[in-house]
Formats: C-alpha cells, structure tokens, sequence
C-alpha cells in the first residue's frame, strides 16, 4: 500500500519531469508565423467621382463615375461603370466626344483603358456613335481599339463589323473585318 507521502513524492517527480521536459517538446515544434501579405484589394476608394484633366489651365478630359478604386501599384477600376469626355487644345472649351461604359480599369504601367458592357462612344461634332461590349483606349497615343463586334451609326450611314482601330476623335477609323454593307440613309 502506497503511503500518501510517497505518493505525493512520485506526483512530485512526475511533475518536475514533465516541467523539465516541456521546453525540450517546445523546441522540437516547428513555429512558423505566416506573414500573408496577398491582399490586393484596393487601397483607397472615392465615391460621386468628377475628375478634371487639364493642360496649360484647358480641360483635355474629364471623368465622372459613381465609383472609384485606386490599388496600391497605381491601377484605378470603376466598378460600376464610367464617363469620359475629350477636349482637343484646338476646341477650347468645347468637347468633340465622349465615352461610357458600365465597368473600366485604368493600367497605369501599360498606360491605357480597358472599359467593357454596353461601351458608347459619341463623336459630338460628326453625330457618329460606335456601340460595342469593350474597347482599349490610349491617351497618350490618343487611340481606340478593339477586336469584338462593333456598329457605327451616323446621320446618314450603318457601318458594323468585328475589331476597330480608330483616333480618339474619331477623325480616322477602320473596322478589321467588316461585316455586311455599308448602308447609306441618303
């Protein structure tokens, strides 16, 4: 029979090793702490958008969105859509077109647009309009493209076909693989 000295006594030893074991146990578990630094999100965000672009004290373009996103490595997405209009230097205050669409993304290291869904664009002075589900656009090379269905109308033609290179004023254009006739309303 096991007096209750030594069992307390046996307790007693049983604890210190576990106390004088518990270190060795600890430094035999690998911790590691994972720093998860994968966010990429936005950074900031700004609601009822209205952006002035400006050169010498004249606008060059002006953006409106009811939602803006801007990333951490510069690239800025309107979510829920987005409109642009253009000013050349030689209207002044006058626009000559103007862009939507109900999403866009700006690339700032590629330097150009991607906007997609019910994109239109509006030529101001011709009355053209080019209607398409996405377009890239360039500002610094002032060019329009894409290579999905597109349709033009202006006051007296129809003009459609897949894929567009175009100037931003419109001035040029040419549909890649044009599609039916072109029709005049003359």
């Amino acid at each position: 029979m096991w007096s209750s000295k030594a069992y307390i006594g046996i307790k007693a030893k049983k604890c210190f090793y576990v106390f004088l074991c518990l270190p060795l146990l600890y430094a035999c578990t690998e911790v590691t702490f994972k720093s998860d630094n994968s966010y990429e999100g936005p950074s900031a965000v700004a609601y009822d958008v209205h952006t002035h672009y400006t050169e010498s004290g004249s606008p060059r373009i002006i953006i409106d969105a009811d939602e803006q996103l801007e990333f951490e490595h510069g690239d800025k997405e309107f979510p829920k859509g987005v409109f642009l209009r253009f000013y050349k230097e030689s209207y002044g205050e006058k626009p000559y077109g103007d862009l939507k669409a109900d999403f866009a993304h700006y690339y700032i290291k590629k330097g150009h647009w991607f906007l997609r869904g019910n994109v239109i664009y509006r030529d101001i002075e011709d009355g053209e309009v080019l209607t398409t589900e996405e377009i890239y656009w360039e500002p610094k090379s002032h060019k329009l493209w894409t290579d999905v269905f597109v349709h033009i109308t202006a006051p007296n033609r129809e003009i459609m076909g897949e894929g567009l290179e175009a100037l931003d004023d419109f001035s040029k254009y040419t549909i890649t693989k044009p599609r039916g006739r072109e029709k005049n309303f003359n």
